[in-house]
């Protein structure tokens, strides 16, 4: 099996997860030591300290098969985290109408497999000879399956509809998503919001 030679080979079996509750369970891991790297980008041109009210979109109400609990674990905590998270910074949650910017949670997840072969073969090597008891011994391959995982949050300017924010952490793992780990994360990426040295 030539396709075997090759060490840790890594394959994508999985796409993204798009605006919905599914999206938030698989954007974050409960297996990570640090914290993960925050990042976000704005428009320059955006004068950040007009603003003074929000509203939160609320996700989609699918769920994953594997995990058909998770719109009602998780989308009630996600958009509390983010009511906190700005109601700490001084904004008034406002209806959709009437808000000076919307936020918009979700997450995007990537199944991976990762393939190693130890490069390692089972004596005989596969030929059965006269008194000889024939065994595969150990596996001479290893696999893992991880996911690759990014939280993400976007704000809308209300009144042009343009995205002016995005903030998002990666993560890595695989075990289901409590609440309280996601409110953790969504906490974290609206640490950078509003951006530093923006437009005033």
């Amino acid at each position: 099996m030539k396709w075997l030679n090759e060490r840790a080979k890594r394959i994508a079996i999985a796409g993204c997860v798009g605006v919905s509750a599914a999206g938030l369970m698989l954007s974050v891991t409960n297996c990570a030591s640090t914290p993960p790297k925050v990042q976000s980008e704005h428009n320059a041109e955006v004068n950040f300290s007009k603003y003074r009210t929000f509203a939160v979109l609320q996700p989609s109400a699918s769920g994953p098969s594997t995990d058909p609990g998770a719109v009602m674990r998780l989308t009630q905590p996600a958009l509390q985290a983010v009511r906190d998270g700005m109601t700490a910074k001084g904004f008034t949650e406002a209806p959709r109408e009437q808000a000076d910017f919307v936020v918009r949670v979700r997450g995007q997840s990537v199944s991976n497999v990762e393939i190693t072969d130890w490069g390692y073969r089972s004596y005989p090597y596969g030929v059965r000879r006269p008194g000889w008891g024939y065994s595969p011994g150990f596996s001479q391959v290893d696999v893992r399956q991880t996911t690759d995982r990014t939280l993400i949050v976007e704000i809308f300017d209300n009144a042009t509809r343009n995205e002016v924010w995005v903030g998002w952490s990666k993560y890595s793992g695989s075990n289901p998503i409590e609440p309280d780990q996601l409110k953790d994360a969504i906490r974290g990426v609206l640490s950078q919001f509003p951006p530093e040295g923006a437009s005033q």
